[in-house]
């Protein structure tokens, strides 16, 4: 149908060019044009067909000088958000070497950029190259957007790893009012580890209450009251010991000395207390 359309336009074209082009071959009139001194004298045709080159020619500049940087802009941002999708879905996938290859060929676009090397240095992190993942943070640190998250992932990672460096910088993050999730976490985990499971309470009760910064939780929270009142008894009975005596504790638990799976375990708990956020 759209052939049948270009066609019938296609000899309409033609057909008002030959009863123009007769029109002026018996009359081609004339243009006199008289500026500063100079005077300048053609006929119509002449005119007409050097306004129609000039008209191209102007079109062709804005086309290399516009459209084009503009087209190719675009292409190199489908392209990179092609990657960024294909790189995060086979890290969910389990296949990081692709998806750390696709994440870095998505990274010099500069709108995805943050989030493409943060992605990277995960899965980075997740196959155990710890050089590599430091190397992406830095590079994403470099960034206006990376300058607060990327050294803040590089500690908790350090830490992670038994760094104690990293485990000071993240003692010190956990002391601002607004630590994220993330610094509370990997100081809780340190502390354990370190079998100074006391000191963990207040970071533990910290994480817990990022239930309450939810604004949007209360509806959910109301409804499954008894579900969240049940894992905060769970926290409690684990972490302070059975106070009232209904369960098989009669005294609370020595933290110092308990092991950190019973941390960890507690930590478990307020994951699923938030997860019900």
């Amino acid at each position: 149908m759209r052939w049948i359309l270009r066609l019938g336009v296609f000899l309409v074209l033609s057909l008002l060019a030959a009863v123009v082009g007769f029109w002026l071959r018996r009359d081609p009139g004339m243009v006199y044009v008289r500026f500063q001194g100079w005077e300048v004298e053609s006929s119509v045709v002449f005119v007409a067909v050097a306004s129609v080159l000039l008209a191209l020619v102007g079109l062709a500049v804005y086309t290399l000088i516009v459209r084009w940087p503009r087209r190719f802009g675009q292409h190199r941002r489908r392209m990179a958000t092609s990657r960024l999708d294909a790189g995060l879905v086979q890290a969910f996938e389990g296949n990081l070497h692709n998806a750390q290859r696709a994440l870095l060929d998505a990274s010099p676009e500069p709108l995805q950029r943050l989030s493409a090397l943060l992605c990277a240095a995960e899965v980075a992190h997740r196959r155990g190259e710890s050089g590599l993942a430091d190397e992406i943070l830095r590079n994403a640190a470099e960034l206006e957007r990376g300058v607060r998250i990327a050294p803040m992932l590089a500690d908790a990672w350090r830490a992670e790893r038994g760094d104690e460096a990293g485990f000071a910088a993240i003692s010190h993050r956990a002391e601002a009012v607004d630590a994220p999730p993330i610094v509370l976490r990997s100081l809780i985990e340190g502390l354990l580890a370190r079998s100074r499971a006391s000191e963990a309470l207040a970071p533990l009760e910290r994480l817990a209450q990022v239930v309450d910064a939810v604004g949007a939780v209360g509806q959910e929270l109301y409804h499954r009251q008894d579900e969240v009142v049940g894992l905060v008894e769970r926290v409690q009975d684990l972490v302070f010991g059975d106070r009232d005596g209904l369960g098989t504790r009669d005294a609370a638990l020595d933290l110092d000395e308990a092991q950190p799976a019973f941390g960890v375990a507690a930590l478990d708990v307020v994951a699923e207390l938030l997860q019900l956020a």
